[in-house]
């Protein structure tokens, strides 16, 4: 995101949250912007669910996404810092538990690194949806988005 988006990301996430992200976040170790390095990283997830569930979505990407599509992907984003915020980023997590000795399986913790509500947001606004869009076949003529 850019510095600007970043900046409204952070006040719609305090409309929204009640918390300030420069306050709350914990101060990393480089010289880098901690809620601009946050808010990317919650980006990049979000868009990474997308990819997963939706192999179309670099050809989507490349050719312009719709106002929809990035109205979705930016309140998805905003509910996967939501999620991270409060329960931790599940993906830095090994699974291995130091005080019992018990080693949780990756699977269960991958299933639940991503945030309930944007997979809903995202799923609602059709993104999780691989047959709608740009394919190989049809061209973008045919595309519900436009």
């Amino acid at each position: 995101m850019t510095e600007s988006k970043i900046e409204q990301f952070a006040k719609d996430f305090k409309f929204i949250t009640g918390m300030d992200l420069e306050r709350r976040l914990p101060d990393n170790d480089f010289d880098t912007n901690k809620v601009a390095s946050f808010v990317n990283r919650c980006e990049m997830l979000v868009e990474e669910e997308i990819k997963t569930r939706n192999p179309n979505y670099a050809i989507w990407k490349a050719r312009g996404l719709s106002e929809p599509q990035l109205d979705a992907i930016y309140r998805a984003t905003i509910e996967q810092a939501i999620y991270m915020f409060s329960v931790g980023d599940f993906n830095l997590m090994s699974g291995y538990d130091p005080i019992t000795g018990v080693m949780t399986p990756l699977e269960e913790l991958r299933k639940r690194a991503f945030s309930p509500m944007a997979k809903k947001v995202l799923t609602n606004a059709g993104l999780f949806y691989a047959g709608i869009g740009y394919s190989t076949n049809v061209g973008p003529d045919r595309t519900g988005w436009r």
